[in-house]
């Protein structure tokens, strides 16, 4: 019975053994794993690491109005150029346009500086003297050009100050290239 009893306690001791032999080489693989080690982005004020989707609109708002004083038959809203590096995204024009009498319609044009153009038709009907819209668009005007709206009537009755607003984004194509617009 000694006999039989040694035995046991020697393949039990074996047993623990072992299970320790296991446990003590996957505790030694585990420490030669790889780890996640930390990143340190270091950058000035002046460069700062980008946090956000450089295409999203809400980046660099936009929104201009002019407010020159018309008369005759056209008007002309010059706004100020695209800055160096960035495009200019429009997705709203809006104005309130002033006449000396009644009319039909008003013809809108708006460039970016080259050929390209969005046009539509403001209405003003009746004996009412002024034209109110709010376009929604999509153009786009690149660095160092200027967004141009031109508005005509027929009836070549412009009068007093006109106002023109426009809505929209810009983007950074210094922080991320700008694709370039398909025609």
């Amino acid at each position: 019975m000694n006999m039989r009893l040694t035995k046991r306690l020697l393949v039990g001791a074996g047993a623990v053994a072992l299970v320790g032999v296991f446990l003590t080489e996957i505790r030694s693989r585990a420490a030669e794993a790889p780890s996640a080690a930390n990143v340190v982005v270091v950058n000035s004020a002046a460069h700062p690491a980008l946090t956000s989707r450089i295409d999203d609109p809400g980046r660099i708002p936009y929104q201009s109005t002019q407010t020159p004083t018309c008369t005759g038959a056209n008007c002309t809203f010059t706004f100020g150029a695209v800055p160096a590096g960035h495009r200019l995204v429009i997705q709203y024009v809006s104005g309130i346009l002033g006449f000396s009498g009644p009319g039909t319609q008003v013809l809108v044009i708006m460039k970016g500086g080259g050929s390209d153009a969005f046009s539509f038709l403001a209405s003003y009907f009746g004996d009412r003297t002024e034209a109110e819209f709010d376009q929604p668009v999509q153009f786009y005007v690149s660095a160092g050009k200027a967004p141009v709206v031109y508005a005509f009537t027929p009836a070549s009755n412009f009068a007093f100050v006109q106002s023109l607003t426009l809505v929209g984004y810009e983007l950074d194509c210094t922080a991320g290239p700008c694709a370039a617009v398909a025609h």
